[in-house]
């Protein structure tokens, strides 16, 4: 289950989109009167959330899916309030779907105490027409919740996100894998022919590297000591970062060695990780009736791995030799519960105790960080008083929600000379009564290199969060004079960012082997700069740009229809764009090849984002678009609205289109200081259409 963030318009309305994924488990484990519940959200100074209850909210609904919005009480907003609502299923293009939209008729209070009061609809959709119909989609569906308050709200324009799709970049490679496209060497294995691309193994494998780039290196490789399975095993790691679902230990064990063969170190983490992750499967389905044994300490885990393997598969002949008759006596417990012997039939010691022992119960951890951009420090300072301060957004971490106070004349009379920084938990108690976690607030570099201010943690390594202490305070976080001679000042502007480490309890099984993270990123990031294996090259302005064909048609329909379509530009080794400047072709090679964006400050981070999605919407680029459009929101002000507003009538960017709306119709103000500039004179010349549609949104504002 995931949720979006909230929209608060002009006036006091906002939606809400609560997406439960993985459905039909959710109505499998919640019960009839039991809830999901979202996480809170903001309209008009209010935490509100969305319960929904897939096995109906009473035993006389058990047939219907339930919702209901609720309202939590705060100490400084004790008056009660009264909202008009709607909830709706949205179809697969996200719109309320009108048959299944429930709306409460007439005004709705909130007003008795309690964070648990509100409004239901008992029956808002029954379960068999939700499962029968298309809105259902992959075990997910969504709803949306619409508010609007009735008294008069203050005017307060929040950030706009929009929803950006995870990185793609594993994807893409994947089909070029699947469909073989461009591809410029074979392999023979096992029978089978396996058609690649000579860059990309290289950039993964140094082994494949050197062999494909030696002299003797043909168009087609045989390998004649592998099994098939593996090697397509190993091709699809090198593309994707992943093994197949269907990978068996067997497999596993094969890959280990292929993993050494050609130097992909992570391969070779997931395939110990996979094997000691079958091993506690067993170990724990063995173990079960007997006797608690005592944890032993992780150190030195390389060697600890190891042994756990070659236990494994000293078991596994042990159990070869039972299936020979050659056992006289069983063990009485497991070999990896036992204490080695020379002699394979000498019975155990019933006081033996074990060498190696793996619990299912174990805490894990969740982590997570947010940023605050501070920007108008000198403003903040001048208006907010010792003891005030101004909240972030909410994030979520472990389960839970948080935010950041920040107090630029300090927290106390004491430390007036100080920037004060507190960190709270909204939801403490819904839940747990405790959350145990890290806290480290640092402020980011000018070279985006973070200096670690402070760390809170007790001797026990933790600090803890209740309902009745739900903050931990950094009073003296930074002195002010400190923070102002320094270089993380820069334009009136600094950030601060809070690295949250939260102790989760589960069971599960325990992970012997810690896997790095995914590299593909990296790798493919060193391929683009190295200009190795290039074989296309683009001539932008005066600068000249190096690439790989199989790299970018993976990425971009309209690349692959140019690189290696019918009408391919084959002949061409050098292509010339005239309409794009080479910083921005820069940024865009930089995206397509890491799935990020290149690291700029504000400034030119807003102006790049503003060609960036004249460049993604021209090679078809979505995600791309998505992550610029969404730049452009968290970077909107009276300078870039007008031609923000212009990109996204070009582009058909309905989102973006919307923020610029609700910023120009927060504020007479902001209205005025954009109607002023060169950007929305042109922007009338230009689109026309657009006065019509403000002086509409206007209209509908007042």
């Amino acid at each position: 289950m995931s949720t979006s963030t909230i929209v608060p318009r002009a006036k006091a309305t906002g939606h809400h989109i609560l997406r439960i994924r993985g459905y039909s488990h959710t109505k499998a484990v919640v019960a009839t009167g039991e809830h999901v519940v979202s996480c809170g959200f903001r309209v008009n100074g209010r935490t509100w959330r969305i319960k929904c209850y897939p096995n109906g909210s009473t035993m006389e609904h058990a047939d219907w899916i339930s919702v209901a919005l609720i309202v939590e009480p705060e100490a400084a907003a004790a008056a009660p309030v009264n909202p008009w609502f709607s909830f709706s299923i949205l179809d697969v293009d996200g719109k309320p779907v009108p048959e299944h939209t429930s709306t409460s008729y007439g005004i709705r209070g909130f007003t008795q105490p309690g964070c648990n009061y509100g409004w239901a609809f008992h029956r808002f959709v029954r379960r068999f027409d939700l499962e029968s119909s298309a809105h259902l989609m992959n075990d997910g569906f969504a709803i949306r919740c619409d508010i609007k308050l009735m008294r008069a709200p203050s005017l307060r324009l929040e950030e706009t996100f929009l929803d950006v799709p995870e990185p793609d970049l594993h994807a893409h490679l994947g089909l070029l894998l699947d469909t073989g496209e461009g591809a410029d060497v074979e392999f023979k294995v096992g029978g089978e022919t396996f058609a690649e691309h000579r860059c990309i193994l290289a950039a993964r494998s140094p082994v494949f590297k050197a062999e494909l780039s030696s002299s003797t290196a043909g168009t087609c490789v045989k390998i004649d000591d592998m099994d098939a399975t593996a090697f397509r095993a190993l091709l699809r790691f090198i593309y994707t970062e992943a093994l197949p679902e269907t990978t068996v230990p067997a497999v596993a064990r094969q890959l280990l060695a292929v993993a050494d063969r050609y130097q992909v170190a992570r391969l070779r983490s997931v395939c110990e990780d996979k094997l000691s992750g079958n091993l506690d499967k067993m170990t724990t389905e063995r173990n079960a009736n007997s006797p608690p044994v005592r944890a032993q300490p992780r150190g030195h885990h390389g060697t600890h791995r190891w042994f756990i393997i070659i236990f494994w598969f000293m078991e596994l002949c042990l159990k070869f030799l039972n299936l020979l008759g050659l056992r006289r006596q069983p063990p009485r417990c497991s070999l990896h519960h036992s204490m080695m012997s020379t002699s394979v039939d000498k019975p155990h010691d019933d006081e033996a105790r074990p060498l190696i022992s793996v619990s299912t119960i174990v805490v894990s951890q969740r982590t997570g960080h947010h940023v605050l951009r501070i920007e108008g420090y000198a403003r903040t300072k001048m208006m907010l008083a010792n003891g005030q301060y101004v909240c972030s957004g909410e994030f979520q971490v472990g389960g839970h929600t948080w935010h950041l106070r920040y107090y630029p004349n300090g927290h106390r009379p004491e430390t007036a000379s100080y920037i004060s920084m507190h960190v709270l938990s909204t939801s403490i108690g819904a839940t747990e009564d405790a959350v145990h976690g890290k806290v480290k607030l640092s402020l980011p570099g000018p070279g985006g290199e973070l200096v670690p201010l402070c760390t809170y943690h007790n001797n026990h390594g933790r600090c803890t969060f209740t309902k009745q202490d739900n903050a931990i305070s950094f009073d003296r976080y930074v002195a002010r004079d400190e923070l102002e001679k320094s270089s993380y000042l820069k334009d009136d502007c600094f950030s601060v960012r809070c690295d949250l480490t939260v102790f989760v309890k589960e069971v599960r099984a325990v992970s012997l082997v810690e896997v790095p993270p995914p590299v593909l990123p990296h790798h493919l990031c060193q391929l683009l700069s190295s200009q190795e294996r290039s074989d296309v090259f683009f001539k932008v302005g005066r600068k000249t740009f190096a690439a790989h064909r199989c790299v970018l048609a993976a990425r971009s329909s309209v690349f692959k229809a140019e690189l290696l379509g019918p009408m391919r530009e084959h002949e061409a080794s050098c292509i010339r764009i005239d309409d794009m400047d080479a910083d921005v072709f820069r940024a865009l090679l930089h995206f397509i090849y890491t799935d990020e964006m290149p690291t700029m400050t504000s400034e030119e981070a807003t102006t790049m984002a503003q060609h960036l999605l004249v460049a993604a919407d021209r090679y078809d680029m979505e995600r791309l678009k998505l992550a610029s459009e969404d730049k452009l929101c968290r970077h909107l002000d009276t300078t870039t609205a007008a031609t923000t507003l212009a990109l996204a009538e070009q582009h058909q960017c309905p989102q973006l289109k919307e923020a610029v709306f609700a910023f120009l119709c927060s504020s007479t103000a902001n209205l005025r200081a954009v109607v002023a500039t060169d950007g929305y004179e042109h922007l009338t010349s230009s689109c026309p259409s657009i006065s019509k549609e403000l002086v509409a949104k206007l209209a509908a504002a007042l």
